[in-house]
């Protein structure tokens, strides 16, 4: 009996104590997407000079004569003279491209041809010089070879003291002289040259009509067209005085 009653105690105890055994309690944790990973590249930079663009800008042109890099339009004021020197090539290479026998005869809106080379052009040999005088015309021509490098208006002898005609050479030279002969004696004759005995071009201060016959036989020029030419002309240039 007193067993029976101790058991039943120990039950009774038993089922009255709160369990306390651990609870493991599982927090459901949300879903996570993995998030894509983006990779930058980064081109290097270089420390290189960058190759410049081939772009020609000049227009190449090939034709029987030769090469040539480029054209000129002739604009007001333009001479042969200041397109060589402006593409840097001589006057002789641009008159022999162009096929200009005076150069002093381009025009308004000409288009000129550059050479690109002046030993595409230019003879081996350099051409002579000369100057050839025309009576009738009181004219004056410089030339090199045949291209005509500078025209003069001028004035040659009266009819009482002609100049005389036919082929000679620049024997002597002065920048200033006295010139005289019967009935005249003239001081600081400038940019004299002596072609035949008392003959010569020159400078003329003393008158302006050139055009005109004044001389007592030389060739008058106008004074700083003389100077041009004795710098231009060396000793034993021809010198052809025609009717």
């Amino acid at each position: 009996m007193f067993v029976v009653t101790f058991v039943l105690f120990v039950l009774f105890l038993s089922s009255d104590q709160p369990d306390t055994t651990p609870t493991t309690v599982v927090t459901a944790q949300p879903s996570l997407t993995p998030m894509p990973i983006i990779v930058t590249t980064q081109t290097p930079i270089s420390t290189e000079t960058p190759t410049p663009d081939p772009t020609v800008t000049a227009t190449i042109i090939i034709d029987a004569t030769g090469p040539v890099i480029s054209e000129h339009l002739v604009v007001a004021g333009d001479t042969l003279s200041r397109i060589s020197e402006l593409y840097g090539v001589s006057v002789e290479s641009l008159a022999l491209a162009n096929n200009i026998t005076d150069v002093d005869s381009i025009y308004l809106g000409q288009v000129i041809t550059i050479p690109s080379s002046t030993e595409a052009f230019e003879p081996k040999e350099a051409p002579q010089k000369k100057v050839v005088v025309i009576l009738s015309q009181q004219m004056a021509y410089a030339y090199k070879g045949d291209l005509v490098v500078k025209s003069f208006v001028v004035s040659t002898g009266k009819p009482s003291t002609p100049t005389v005609i036919g082929e000679f050479a620049i024997y002597l030279k002065y920048e200033s002289t006295t010139m005289s002969g019967p009935g005249y004696s003239t001081p600081n004759v400038p940019w004299t040259m002596y072609f035949f005995e008392g003959y010569a071009l020159h400078g003329a201060y003393w008158h302006s009509n050139f055009g005109q016959p004044m001389s007592h036989g030389c060739v008058n020029f106008r004074p700083e067209e003389a100077r041009w030419l004795y710098h231009w002309a060396p000793l034993g240039t021809p010198v052809i005085v025609n009717p």
